[in-house]
């Protein structure tokens, strides 16, 4: 599929045939306007007894609770930078979309990436609501990794160049990626910063959310 995705071809419909007694699927075909990219069929499928008994699972009478600190703090809009020490890239959501829940890590947080190996240091998570639609901004350190933070290991995305710049001049650089099965998102380095802009939208809605960027 990668390949089929690179020339154009991406997939926009899905056949799948189950079986209505087992609900097991049986063939599985993907196609784009050029064709079919993929197509998977079960040709034999065989199933141990199994005794339903050693599924039979008890939970614990008094469990302990176990709480993880991601580093993650939520904060008013108009704090985030100085939480973080550094000016807050905010754009001019479209509209309708409501006040924004805005988290922020001013230190380390999980690595993003196909391969986990983009850094993600004091960073900001923005998302702004509108019914069941979410728009969703990020920023972070870039420290010139040059690669996508949505990536999916082994699986390659069309996407097109992005070269623009966000409202106060500062030159963006990136991609944009509208291509199942990955969210439609966009990622570009602005200045000293790693930008992600994801959500519900049309490519041109997301590219002019990043255009529309301005330090708070």
């Amino acid at each position: 599929m990668a390949g089929d995705r690179r020339d154009g071809n991406s997939p926009d419909h899905v056949l799948a045939q189950v079986d209505q007694e087992t609900g097991i699927l049986l063939q599985l075909v993907h196609s784009g306007p050029a064709g079919v990219t993929l197509d998977l069929a079960v040709e034999r499928f065989e199933a141990t007894a199994v005794d339903r008994a050693e599924f039979d699972l008890q939970p614990p009478t008094d469990p302990a609770p176990v709480v993880t600190d991601l580093g993650f703090e939520r904060v008013p809009l108009g704090e985030a930078g100085d939480r973080l020490g550094t000016p807050v890239l905010v754009p001019a959501p479209p509209p309708g979309f409501g006040n924004p829940v805005v988290a922020v890590n001013p230190d380390d947080a999980a690595a993003v990436g196909a391969d986990g190996d983009i850094p993600s240091h004091q960073v900001a998570v923005m998302t702004w609501r509108l019914g069941f639609l979410a728009l969703t901004v990020t920023q972070r350190d870039d420290l010139g990794i040059g690669d996508d933070p949505f990536g999916t290991e082994g699986v390659v995305l069309a996407a097109a160049p992005v070269e623009a710049r966000v409202g106060d001049g500062t030159p963006l650089d990136g991609q944009l990626t509208v291509d199942p099965p990955a969210a439609p998102h966009l990622w570009a380095v602005a200045g000293d910063r790693l930008i992600t802009v994801d959500g519900g939208l049309a490519g041109s809605e997301l590219l002019g959310v990043a255009r529309s960027l301005y330090p708070d």
